[in-house]
């Protein structure tokens, strides 16, 4: 299925980034959260649309938000 497969992508992704560290050009280093919101559509060629298109890249926008809205490091689906 291509959600439970962006699912895991993402997921991922957060888990790889949890407690990761940056070092900074001046020797110190900060740690950093990752937010992650996906959408997913149909192999259909209708589904590939521009309107199409713009409602799913406007799902995981609102995915993203509610991702980070929900505390750090998570992965949501729109």
């Amino acid at each position: 299925c291509d959600r439970l497969r962006a699912q895991v992508f993402c997921e991922r992704l957060v888990a790889e980034a949890a407690g990761q560290r940056v070092r900074l050009a001046h020797g110190g280093s900060i740690e950093y959260t990752l937010s992650a919101g996906f959408a997913w559509r149909s192999d259909r060629p209708a589904a590939a649309s521009p309107g199409r298109l713009a409602e799913l890249v406007e799902r995981a926008d609102r995915a993203l938000y509610a991702a980070k809205a929900a505390g750090r490091n998570r992965a949501l689906a729109g």
